[in-house]
């Protein structure tokens, strides 16, 4: 089966993707657990996102020290992001952003490459994007009533299509 760059992009990242939750250990309550091994993990997973490994050393032994020295420090990933200041910790803002908005199973990621699969299939291949985005949608949200009439109706007002039987 046929699928776009980014769809295949998005599959790696969400549903074949092993470390992508080790980057848990930089919220700060967690750094004790971030061992070298974990870090390198961490780059690894988050490298086509963020700068040069070196920038990323640098960040993190940076930010190590912060929190080392802080009285109070974060335990989850939203308070993390708060307290971080974007210019000095790029990669490791990029890194928790990402983090953040993964979701924690794959079950939606999983529901939409089902879907895409039974409405993309080698016969409509050529649909356009909007074409495919506009039947995902109706596919997915299927449990909503939909007046039949009214649909016919403003279809019928946009495109008058009547033929001159003279």
């Amino acid at each position: 089966m046929f699928l776009d760059p980014l769809l295949q992009e998005i599959e790696t990242r969400l549903l074949q993707s092993e470390n992508r939750f080790v980057a848990e250990y930089l919220i700060p309550a967690k750094l004790h657990g971030l061992t070298n091994e974990k870090s390198n993990a961490v780059f690894l997973e988050y490298s086509a996102d963020i700068g040069s490994r070196d920038q990323y050393d640098e960040e993190l032994s940076r930010w190590k020290t912060r929190w080392q020295m802080a009285d109070s420090k974060p335990s989850n990933l939203h308070d993390t992001l708060l307290h971080t200041n974007r210019n000095f910790y790029p990669s490791i803002s990029t890194i928790l952003l990402i983090l953040l908005t993964m979701p924690a199973s794959t079950i939606t990621a999983d529901r939409s490459f089902s879907t895409m699969k039974r409405i993309k299939t080698y016969l409509r291949s050529t649909m356009t994007t909007e074409r495919l985005s506009a039947l995902a949608t109706l596919h997915a949200y299927r449990e909503v009533e939909i007046d039949r009439q009214s649909v016919i109706r403003k279809f019928a007002n946009e495109k008058s299509r009547k033929l001159d039987y003279e």
